[in-house]
């Protein structure tokens, strides 16, 4: 499992690996959830993550919304709308 170090283009592919490793262990706690978490945390967002409040620390859907809000571009109306019109579709035989 990779790391996660705060850089905004990859916490995305981050997130999903690490989603789809917790459904190899479906029965782990949340404690342990979080704490896998935070082992995959380096850099700028390991001092994110430490500097939650202790609430938040403890709800791991709470952390990643958090993440999701600080790390993930959002991408403008207008380039959402170019990327869609660049796309080609070859058709179904």
């Amino acid at each position: 499992m990779p790391t996660f170090d705060g850089k905004k283009d990859k916490f995305e592919r981050f997130e999903d690996l690490f989603n789809t490793s917790l459904k190899v262990y479906p029965n782990i706690t949340e404690e342990e959830k979080i704490h896998y978490f935070h082992s995959l945390m380096r850099g700028d967002a390991l001092e994110k993550l430490q500097n939650m409040n202790e609430f938040t620390k403890t709800n791991l859907t709470d952390i990643i919304t958090i993440f999701k809000r600080r790390y993930i571009r959002h991408r403008s109306v207008a380039t959402t709308r170019r990327k869609w019109e660049q796309l080609t579709f070859e058709p179904i035989k």
